[in-house]
């Protein structure tokens, strides 16, 4: 959090200085751009959770019941609607909200339990509600026709995260991050049509790790609230670690029955940092 803070400290900084020394002003002028293409994303701690622990021995997975790990694709669409304000020769301001981001899967695993084998439906859902991203652009005219802007910003990502535990048959995890912030870099070339109208091809460098999720196991009757952390676990007499996901207070330091050993405790991260690649069209008034 203080490093992203810092980032944008900066940011702001240089775009301050950017603008006292830009001198050459211009007639302001607005452009609405309509843009859409295709991201990847990371995706993270969820796909390692359930990677690990579908695979767990504890349960005596069979592996010829065609079982799936459930993992969510690091693929999704890109669509942005962007407004662009002129604010000199070079320099231009965007505000652009995008789609939601739905990220889902599902699949059925097969467990041994008080000796007979059942299913348990694992459907793990991230859902990123409008990113809403401020970008700072510098306009670089290659021809009459064409011109080269880059630029970057801050995008805000509020995400909610859902999935069903592993080692349990009914429960269900919701939680909500609390600190959906994230940085962008942004290089265009906008090819003019008429006067008005350019199309644009636009491709966009993201890092985005969404944390400090906070929310609520439901587990029958039972409501656990709390923050959703991410650790690994070792249980005494194994020598494997297990990524785990867990919704408490705090991260867990010690198994008082000496059962479990734990390592590399942290809030829980949904990583949405990638590449988004776009084309579109835009409008100047």
């Amino acid at each position: 959090m203080k490093k992203k803070l810092t980032v944008l400290g900066i940011l702001l900084l240089s775009i301050s200085l950017l603008l006292a020394a830009e001198e050459n002003q211009i007639k302001k002028s607005l452009s609405f751009i309509i843009k859409g293409g295709w991201g990847t994303a990371r995706i993270g701690d969820i796909n390692a959770y359930y990677k690990s622990r579908c695979a767990d021995e504890i349960f005596n997975i069979p592996e010829n019941e065609g079982n799936k790990v459930p993992q969510l694709s690091s693929g999704f669409a890109s669509v942005e609607v962007e407004g662009q304000y002129a604010l000199s020769d070079h320099f231009s301001l965007g505000l652009a909200l995008g789609s939601p981001i739905i990220k889902s899967d599902k699949a059925i695993w097969y467990i041994k339990l008080g000796g007979s084998t059942q299913p348990v439906v694992m459907e793990p859902k991230v859902t990123v509600y409008v990113p809403i991203k401020i970008n700072l652009y510098y306009r670089l005219p290659l021809s009459s026709r064409f011109q080269l802007l880059i630029g970057g910003g801050v995008g805000i990502y509020p995400a909610k995260l859902r999935f069903i535990p592993s080692e349990i048959i009914y429960g269900d995890v919701n939680t909500f991050s609390h600190f959906p912030l994230g940085i962008q870099g942004v290089c265009r070339i906008d090819t003019s049509l008429t006067k008005k109208i350019s199309l644009i091809l636009e491709g966009e460098w993201r890092l985005a790790k969404l944390t400090d999720f906070k929310g609520e196991e439901i587990l029958g009757n039972f409501i656990n609230k709390g923050t959703l952390w991410y650790y690994k676990e070792l249980y005494v007499g194994s020598n494997t670690w297990w990524d785990e996901l867990d919704i408490s207070k705090s991260a867990p330091q010690y198994d008082p029955l000496g059962q479990v050993l734990y390592k590399d405790q942290r809030k829980a991260i949904f990583d949405l940092s990638g590449f988004s690649l776009r084309t579109g069209i835009s409008l100047s008034f």
